[in-house]
């Protein structure tokens, strides 16, 4: 016979579900609205720098620009140079570079789209048109600090075994006074003394022991008087002869009424 789960077991992963969606949830309403937010404000300082840097490089004379050049590598991290070809515009889907793109865009004419690209994995590469002039920035990732999908992948990872054992702990505190009445209930079918249960705890726990204990009390002083009177019957004299047929029945009736007479009657 399949054996039914027992009701630690769902509600333990009832918690566990609750909690592990509730936590998805969080990570998503807090990359929504604060890890969203905050890329994007970002990605528009990073597309204004890019901007302007451009543009005063090209308002620069020739022989200032060289150390502009410096100037802004050593502050900001950024290289500013003008290439010989135009760069492939080839990169993965980083959250933060189509922020950038989008900025980058409402920054610039309609017919001159920023083109970016990834250089070995290591450095991103930001080239467009400023003032007739085709110039290309790089700049290291590190300048992209947040990672919205390795936050959610933490938060999951981290919140599962945390979720399971919460769930196992709670579902053991709870549960545990359940069974213990359930094997009261089983000893009780087995026709011995069952145990008294502690009346401790919370309200409904201890008021369910408690009308256990009253209950298991109740049938052991029924099956007391039963005993007791089967007992008292097993005893008395046998009828005698001449005595009317009718009244070992007459007895035996009020045998069976006295054993089926609820206590109390």
């Amino acid at each position: 016979m399949k054996q039914k789960p027992s009701l630690f077991r769902r509600t333990a992963l009832t918690l566990a579900a609750g909690l592990l969606i509730f936590q998805l949830a969080s990570g998503l309403a807090i990359f929504l609205n604060l890890v969203m937010p905050l890329g994007q404000r970002s990605a528009d300082d990073l597309a204004a720098l890019l901007v302007l840097s451009a543009r005063i490089w090209v308002e620069l004379p020739p022989d200032q620009r060289a150390a502009f050049e410096a100037e802004l590598r050593e502050i900001q991290g950024l290289t500013v140079w003008e290439p010989d070809a135009p760069l492939a515009d080839k990169i993965g889907p980083y959250p933060y570079i189509i922020f950038l793109r989008s900025a980058l865009a409402s920054r610039l004419a309609s017919s001159q789209p920023p083109r970016l690209s990834e250089e070995a994995h290591e450095r991103f590469e930001v080239e467009f048109t400023q003032g007739g002039r085709l110039l290309r920035f790089e700049f290291s990732k590190s300048r992209v600090t947040p990672r919205p999908s390795r936050a959610l992948l933490w938060t999951a990872v981290s919140g599962c075994p945390g979720d399971l054992g919460f769930s196992l702990v709670t579902g053991q505190k709870g549960f545990r006074p359940r069974c213990s009445i359930g094997r009261g209930g089983a000893t009780d079918r087995q026709r011995e003394q069952p145990p008294q249960l502690p009346e401790s705890g919370e309200a409904e726990l201890a008021d369910l022991a408690r009308v256990f204990n009253e209950t298991s009390r109740q049938l052991l002083a029924k099956r007391e008087n039963q005993t007791t009177l089967l007992a008292g019957v097993s005893t008395r004299p046998s009828q005698p002869p001449g005595a009317p047929e009718n009244g070992g029945r007459t007895t035996r009736r009020g045998i069976a009424f006295a054993l089926a007479e609820p206590d109390g009657a």
